[in-house]
C-alpha cells in the first residue's frame, strides 16, 4: 500500500512513497476521442488553403510575366529559328519597327501568357497545399511520410496543367512567328 497518499489497496505494492502512474490504483485517464469529421468540411478546408496559397503563387506568377516576358520571346525564337542571343533580340526589335513597336514584338503573346502563367503557378501551389492538408486531415494518413504526400501533390499539379497545354501552344507560336497569325489559324496550318 502506498503510504503516501493511501491510493492503492495493492497488498504487493510495499512503496513508502507513490510511485504515481506506476501504482496500479492511480487513476486513469482515458482521452478523449476526436470527433470525426465529414468529409465535405474536411475537402471544404482542403480548398480553403489550397485556393489562398494559389492565389499568392498567380499574383507572383503576374508579375513574372509582366518582367520576363521579352526573354522568354528571345528564347523561344532562338529555339526555332537558331540563332545567337544577340542576333535573336535585334531580330525581334527590327522585326517590331524599331522604337516601341519594337519594345510591343517582345510582348506578343502576353495574352495567353498572362492567362496561362498565374493560372499554372495557381494551379500547382493550390495542389500542393490541398493535397497536404487533405492528407493531414485523416488520421490514417497524417504519419505519412513526406515524400509519399509530395508525390501525390506533384501528380495533382501535373494532372492541372495538361489541360493549360493548348494556352501554351498557342502563346509559344505567337512568341516565335515570323508574321503575326491568330494561334488557332497556325495550330490549324500546321495540322
Amino acid at each position: 500500500m502506498c503510504h503516501a497518499c493511501l491510493l492503492c489497496d495493492d497488498e504487493a505494492c510495499s512503496s513508502f512513497v507513490c510511485r504515481g502512474p506506476l501504482c496500479s490504483a492511480w487513476p486513469r485517464v482515458q482521452p478523449a476521442e476526436k470527433a470525426k469529421e465529414p468529409i465535405n468540411e474536411t475537402l471544404k478546408k482542403a480548398a480553403w488553403k489550397a485556393t489562398g496559397g494559389g492565389l499568392a503563387g498567380a499574383g507572383a506568377m503576374f508579375i513574372n510575366v509582366g518582367a520576363l516576358m521579352w526573354m522568354r520571346t528571345t528564347v523561344n525564337f532562338q529555339y526555332r529559328y537558331g540563332m545567337t542571343t544577340m542576333e535573336a533580340l535585334s531580330h525581334l526589335y527590327n522585326e517590331g519597327g524599331r522604337g516601341l513597336g519594337g519594345i510591343r514584338r517582345f510582348y506578343r503573346g502576353v495574352g495567353p501568357a498572362l492567362f496561362q502563367g498565374p493560372l499554372s503557378r495557381f494551379g500547382d501551389t493550390a495542389s500542393n497545399a490541398g493535397m497536404m492538408a487533405l492528407w493531414d486531415s485523416f488520421e490514417t494518413t497524417q504519419n505519412l511520410p513526406a515524400a509519399a504526400k509530395t508525390i501525390t501533390a506533384s501528380a495533382a499539379a501535373a494532372g492541372f496543367r495538361v489541360f493549360l497545354m493548348p494556352i501554351d501552344a498557342a502563346k509559344t507560336i505567337m512568341q516565335g512567328a515570323l508574321i503575326f497569325f491568330p494561334a488557332f489559324v497556325c495550330v490549324a496550318a500546321r495540322s
